[in-house]
């Protein structure tokens, strides 16, 4: 007598396959999810810590501001520059400004110590002397601005600045985004007020 063989049906394995197949597909859903956000969360600090070295390095500089020429007859006091011609004053505009850090000890300004920062493109661009570098490669077109101000009580002012001489503070503004495949990017805005130190700051 033949025995009956003991095995699955076509309709169990289908089934045994479909199961195995949601549950893989499940597993998948979690491991991407988990992925995005662990590659997002990566993404978003690393463009927040360089937005926070970016921002700290300008206020540092921007502090320290010198007055063009002492030495000069009368001396030239002026903190901030023309970008097109650093020999001028100017008030800086809301996305570009150009001052210099007097570092040879000879009380002026001299063409390799003047400093600017702008906004080009998505890039927040220092230049020194004849060198430019990219801080931070993130930053919407809305993303920079520079707001000078009388004081911390008057700012932004309700009377716009036209002359240099009255800027006490400049407050700064700076904006990164994160992108995440799918959604719209996400925005984070840093901002701190810098004090003059060689115009009498506050701080």
């Amino acid at each position: 007598m033949w025995k009956e063989a003991a095995g699955f049906t076509l309709v169990e394995v289908i089934v045994a396959a479909s199961m195995m197949f949601a549950v893989l597909f499940a597993l998948y859903a979690i491991f991407d999810v988990s992925v995005r956000a662990f590659g997002y969360g990566g993404d978003r600090l690393e463009s927040v810590g360089n937005a926070r070295l970016a921002l700290g390095r300008m206020e540092r500089e921007i502090r320290a501001a010198y007055p063009y020429d002492l030495t000069s007859d009368p001396p030239k006091r002026y903190l901030f520059l023309d970008p097109a011609d650093p020999t001028k004053p100017a008030v800086p505009t809301a996305t570009r400004i150009a001052f210099g850090n007097e570092t040879g000890g000879d009380r002026s300004i001299g063409a390799t110590e003047v400093i600017g920062y702008y906004l080009s493109g998505h890039d927040l661009k220092r230049s020194k002397g004849g060198s430019v570098q990219t801080l931070v490669d993130s930053v919407p077109t809305d993303g920079l601005r520079f707001t000078p101000c009388r004081s911390p009580d008057d700012c932004p002012p309700a009377l716009a600045i036209t002359d240099e001489a009255e800027i006490r503070l400049l407050r700064i503004e700076l904006s990164v985004e994160v992108r995440r495949r799918g959604q719209d990017p996400t925005r984070q805005t840093l901002a701190t007020d810098v004090y003059l130190r060689n115009r009498g700051g506050q701080r």
